[in-house]
This record gives C-alpha cells, structure tokens and sequence, in this order.
C-alpha cells in the first residue's frame, strides 16, 4: 500500500496489519471500491486492484481481531474463488505478482500469514455442544434484535484512546459535533463520507456496523449520548440520534429451548464462516447480484439477476424439511393462499402457490403471522426488473427463515418468470432460501430454475409500479424508503 503524501489528508485514522492508513488513503479506497466492484471491472485497472487489496485487508483484519476460527480446506477453497473470480489463477506468475504488489511479500509468506491470522482450527458440522452455554439474557435478547432500530452517527478517530478523549470531550460540550458534522457534509459534496456517517441499525448486534459490546452499550444508552467505540474501519465515537427497542415477549418452554439451540448454533459456526464468506461477497470482490452468465442488461450493460448477500452465510447451511413433509404443509396451507403487503404506497395482494411450493409458501405465511416483514423496507429496486425485499437489515445480507436456517428450492413445472408479479425467492445460490423475496416487474425468464416462484400479484400492481419508478442510489436502494408498513394473512 503506498503511503500517502505528508499535508492534507495525512492523519492517521486507523491500521492494518500494524501499518498506519491515513485519512488520504481510507478515502480513496473506501469511495472506489464498492464502485469499482459493481462495474465488474475486476483487477483489469491499477485502481481496481488498489481497492480489491484495501478490502481484502480490512476483513482479514477483522477475522484476526475476532479470533475467529476456520476450516484450513475451506480456506483454500475460498481463496481460490476469491483469485478466479478476478481471472487470477494459484501459483501462476499474475498471482505472485499480484501479492507482492498489494502484500509486498511473497505469496508462500502471504498464504502462511493468512493462515496464521484465522487460527485456523478443523472445522466440523458436528451435533450442537451440550457443554456450550446460553443465558436467559442471551434468550431475551434474541427477540430484542429482530425488533430494535437505532440510528447513529459516527466519527472516526486515529486511536482508541483518542476516541475516548473526543467522547468525552462531545459529552461535555456537543457544538464542535455539530460543527465538524456541517464541514465534513460539505467537503468535496460527500457528505463527510470518510468522515461522519448516518446508519440504522436493524438488528442490535450487527456486526458489519458496531461490535456486541458497543451494541449493548446503545441500548441502555440515552438519546444524544456519546459513545466511544470500534467499527470496521478503526476507532469511533457514536451518538446515539434515535432508538426503538422491541418488547421481549412471552414464551414457553418450547421457544425457550428453541432459541437456546439456534444461539448455541450461532455461537460455534456463524462468526467464522460469515467472516469467511465476506472475504470473497462482502470485500467489495463481487456483486452477489451480477452473474456471468444469463441475466437482464441493466444501464451501462450490467447483466441482473436477483441475489441474497452472502455475508450473512456463517449459519450452518443445513437443509430443511423434505418430501414427506410436502403433503401435510400443503393440507395445512391450503386456506392461507392470499397475503397482503401494506406498503406506504398501498396494498398488494399476492396469492400463493402452497401447492406448488408447500415449503416456501409455510416459511413466508409463518415469518408474515410473526410479524416479521412488518416494518421493513424494499431494499433493492431496479426499473424493468424487480423489487426485492424481506431483509430486517436493510442491506441485503440478512433475513431468517422461519426455522432459522437455510431451506430447499422448489421448483413445479408450470411456473415460470413469464410476466410481471411473479412472487419468488431471493438466494445466495441453490438452496439458501432464507426470507428475502421478490416481485417482478417484467418477464425475467432467465431466472427459471434459480428462484422459487411461490406466487403472484393478484391486486395492487400500480403499487408495484409506484415502487419501481422510485429514484434509486447506486446500490438500487430507493432513496425515499419504500417500506412494509404491515404484511397479514387474508
């Protein structure tokens, strides 16, 4: 990485692997690279592989802070799809030269230190650990996440203990806040970018944006508080702007068990493997949502297809259900084939398939009783193409199944992507349904065989329509939120 030159832009806001980055350089890498990615421009240009390296870099870093811990196969496995991706082939003369450009060393020496930085322990899908402990807490406060929001602000600080002396320094007096947020959105129109940001927080401990500990600190934090913290990009100060913390409801003893089970899950697979996973989807390498092959042209002559991020793919990708449970889902659906989405443009009403997709058609009826679309927004919009929704985060990366897990595609011959109002599923790829669905715009036939249709549009698609004609970012993410006001059965 080169080091930037002294002056505007040479402050220290954090390190990686023990090197400095300067302010210069985070600003650089942290605007191009998401850009760059989405482009598929790969590692064809110099300021490409700038900031493919600068992301790899970040995750590895993370992965080491977190002690996390990955299979030494699974590894490889990924690092070679992470290299083919970008047309980089192990052991070939590009490659070597494509880690002592971005690494300055030599690829054995590269590979090694990777290796050491995961501490990479067997990785097994072995039984549940009784030995592993969940608290009542812990129980508790997986409800809590599923149902809190907080909106934050946040500066970056060259240390930890600066970030404290700057909180502390907020607490007392909150007008330089103010002041540097005011400068920093109108610097070079980035709307202090690099500097200070806005985000919600779907999920209370949500790990791309603020570490646990620092999440429990904002629940019982009060509005306007001052936080020192960490994020993924270094040292930070948060304050907190707005919250809306969810009620724990009642549950018996079945959902207590339950729970305890999918956070004793949680505990042994899902931090190394999402990790893992964010190496190659999440590190600006690829655009879970652009395929090689097949896919509609968008602008500027991008292929689409419709994708769920795979960060969120730490959980064990275990399968549910089968073929003797298709029956009796569908006995037990079959008067619950109409929902309704209330949207903040009006309702749409969607009639389900239960016959031809009993599995998915329970998990969206079962996630729409529990309330869980309720309040979420449609995260991707695309004109021509489609309107993907269902993720609690907001981001695209996140969303559970009814069960928790993954769960089969279901693919019935007489559905197809042939017109507008298809109802389908969004995937990381073949049987990672989870809760994430789509509507279609248009005919997408390029899709079948990839998504599970489970329904249609039977009323309301000028609702659809209004949606699809909302003006979109770069990440065709509606800049005006088009949200699930309420989702129910009818």
């Amino acid at each position: 990485m080169e080091a930037a030159s002294a002056g505007k832009g040479s402050e220290i806001v954090g390190e990686v692997f023990g090197q400095p980055v300067t302010q210069a350089e985070f600003d650089y890498h942290f605007t191009n690279a998401t850009r760059i990615s989405r482009r598929g421009r790969g590692f064809d240009t110099e300021e490409a592989r700038r900031a493919e390296a600068w992301n790899y870099l970040i995750y590895m870093r993370e992965i080491g802070r977190l002690g996390l811990e990955v299979d030494a196969a699974e590894l490889e496995s990924e690092l070679k799809n992470l290299l083919s991706e970008q047309g980089l082939e192990r052991g070939s003369e590009r490659y070597r030269l494509w880690v002592r450009e971005m690494f300055n060393e030599d690829a054995l020496t590269f590979e090694n230190r990777l290796r050491d930085v995961l501490k990479i322990e067997k990785y097994t899908s072995a039984p549940i650990d009784p030995d592993v402990s969940v608290t009542e807490d812990e129980i508790k406060q997986k409800h809590l996440n599923q149902q809190s929001s907080f909106e934050v602000e946040y500066m970056m600080c060259a240390t930890p203990e600066g970030a404290e002396e700057l909180r502390k320094k907020m607490a007392a007096d909150p007008s330089p806040w103010k002041e540097a947020y005011t400068a920093a959105r109108d610097k070079d129109g980035q709307k202090g970018a690099s500097w200070i940001n806005t985000m919600s927080i779907e999920a209370m401990i949500d790990l791309w944006k603020i570490p646990k500990d620092d999440s429990y600190r904002i629940l019982d934090a009060e509005l306007g508080s001052f936080i020192a913290g960490q994020n993924i990009y270094g040292p930070c100060v948060f304050r907190l702007l707005s919250k809306r913390v969810g009620t724990v409801e009642r549950y018996d003893d079945a959902k207590r068990e339950q729970l305890r089970q999918a956070l004793v899950h949680q505990k042994k697979h899902e931090k190394r493997k999402q990790y893992l996973a964010a190496l190659v989807a999440g590190a600006g390498v690829r655009d879970y949502a652009l395929e090689k092959e097949g896919g509609r042209k968008k602008e500027g002559g991008e292929k689409r297809d419709v994708g769920r991020g795979t960060s969120d793919v730490g959980r064990e990708m275990k399968v549910e259900g089968g073929e003797k449970r298709e029956e009796a889902v569908a006995k037990q659906t079959q008067n619950e084939t109409v929902v309704v989405l209330e949207t903040n443009q009006g309702a749409v009403e969607i009639e389900l398939y239960p016959d031809k997709a009993p599995k998915t058609c329970e998990n969206f009826v079962g996630l729409v009783k529990k309330g869980y679309y309720d309040g979420i927004i449609f995260h991707r919009v695309i004109k021509g193409f489609m309107l993907q929704g269902g993720d609690p985060t907001g981001t695209g990366r996140g969303g559970e199944s009814l069960w928790g897990g993954n769960f089969q595609d279901e693919f019935a011959d007489g559905l197809a992507f042939n017109e507008a109002g298809i109802l389908a599923m969004a995937n990381a790829g073949p049987h990672t349904n989870r809760s994430q669905f789509f509507i279609t715009t248009a005919p997408t036939p390029w899709l079948n065989k990839k998504h599970t249709i489970f329904g249609k549009v039977r009323a309301g698609m000028d609702v659809v329509r209004g949606i699809e004609n909302e003006k979109t970012d770069a990440q065709d993410k509606p800049r005006d939120e088009q949200k699930i006001v309420k989702a129910y059965v009818k």
